[in-house]
């Protein structure tokens, strides 16, 4: 049997709703062990966050980045997780997709 596809979801912790009902849709997937996704919620207690972090943006084969104007605002999420994202999908080592959870809000920013 195959490994599932390792997902990992960067989003800002304002838009926490958005990634809780992603994974909800997701899930059928996951029961079929097709994927297997990560998000920081999944981190143990008394893991190092930030290398936790970065163990699944170098792991991951698909990396969804949760689009949003927190996340666009956020330094961590714009200048380290997508910034890794955009280089291994550059690479060709992983396949980012981004999820605009906030559009009207994003384009009204002029960030798009």
């Amino acid at each position: 049997m195959e490994k599932p596809l390792q997902v990992f979801c960067c989003y800002a912790r304002t838009d926490q709703k958005y990634l809780y009902k992603l994974k909800d849709h997701l899930m059928s997937l996951q029961h079929e062990n097709l994927i297997e996704i990560k998000a920081d919620i999944d981190i143990k207690p008394g893991k190092e966050w930030r290398r936790e972090i970065d163990h699944h943006l170098e792991g991951a084969q698909i990396l969804l980045l949760l689009l949003s104007p927190d996340f666009i605002g956020s330094n961590y999420c714009y200048h380290h997780e997508m910034q890794q994202a955009i280089a291994r999908h550059k690479q060709g080592t992983a396949c980012v997709v981004p999820v605009i959870i906030r559009f009207a809000q994003l384009l009204g920013k002029g960030h798009l």
